[in-house]
């Protein structure tokens, strides 16, 4: 019996804490305003390079293949630069620590850089909350 009483108090203890997680999963933070490693799916209709340096650009400096939004793919970032080659829409670049190309069902981990405004028009950075680099 002494067994019996203690399974189910682990039991007790359990679903408690699972009904503790699932409230603390659904109640709603006011997260600080600086965000690390956030998850992106691309947003314009601009293919997206991935490159080793954001300063001087080419396909030379490719890492890893192109990112498509038709394909649904996407990055993960650890903060945005400033610093970078301006293509067109400004200087504006994410610090790209994953990449995700759906339609093939493949992840990458390579350390890149990716143009911010051909990614989600700079939406992380000017309203997500996504950290500055400082570099």
């Amino acid at each position: 019996m002494k067994i019996r009483l203690t399974r189910r108090a682990a039991t007790i203890v359990a679903a408690a804490t699972l009904t503790a997680g699932a409230a603390v999963a659904i109640t709603p933070t006011t997260a600080s305003a600086s965000t690390t490693d956030m998850g992106i799916r691309l947003s314009t209709t601009h293919n997206v390079g991935v490159y080793g340096y954001y300063k001087n650009i080419s396909n030379a400096s490719k890492v890893a293949p192109d990112l498509s939004p038709y394909n649904n793919d996407g990055i993960e970032t650890d903060c945005w630069s400033n610093q970078g080659q301006d293509l067109g829409y400004g200087p504006y670049w994410y610090h790209t620590i994953s990449e995700y190309y759906n339609s093939a069902g493949q992840t990458l981990h390579v350390y890149s850089w990716t143009y911010a405004p051909y990614v989600d028009n700079g939406n992380a950075m000017n309203h997500l909350g996504l950290q500055y680099c400082n570099y």
